[in-house]
């Protein structure tokens, strides 16, 4: 088992972050102060909150089957294409749409 210490300077944003944690059954959370942290109650989240709470559980999954050897992970340079392909399409769409606003 790996120990992480975890700063997190917003004040604002802890509650979040503890939240998030604890959507992951493998993580054990304490606090200095207390020992061990109690799960917060439910929140709802935006759904961009939750959709990026989505990717990363399914990033960790995909990691942990990579570990296992049950799935093959691109390479850098796969990822890296296929980034630039998305990222090449948000451009694409907003020259569009600023050529269509002038």
């Amino acid at each position: 088992m790996k120990e992480l210490l975890i700063q997190i300077h917003d004040e604002n944003r802890v509650p979040f972050i503890l939240e998030l944690l604890h959507e992951f059954d493998f993580i054990e959370i304490k606090t200095p102060q207390n020992g061990r942290a109690k799960k917060p109650r439910k929140k709802k989240f935006t759904p961009e909150q939750q959709e990026f709470i989505n990717g990363v559980k399914e990033a960790l999954k995909e990691v942990e089957l990579a570990e296992q050897g049950k799935i093959k992970l691109p390479t850098l340079e796969e990822f890296l294409v296929e980034l630039r392909q998305d990222m090449g399409k948000e451009v694409e769409d907003e020259v569009f749409e600023a050529e269509m606003a002038a």
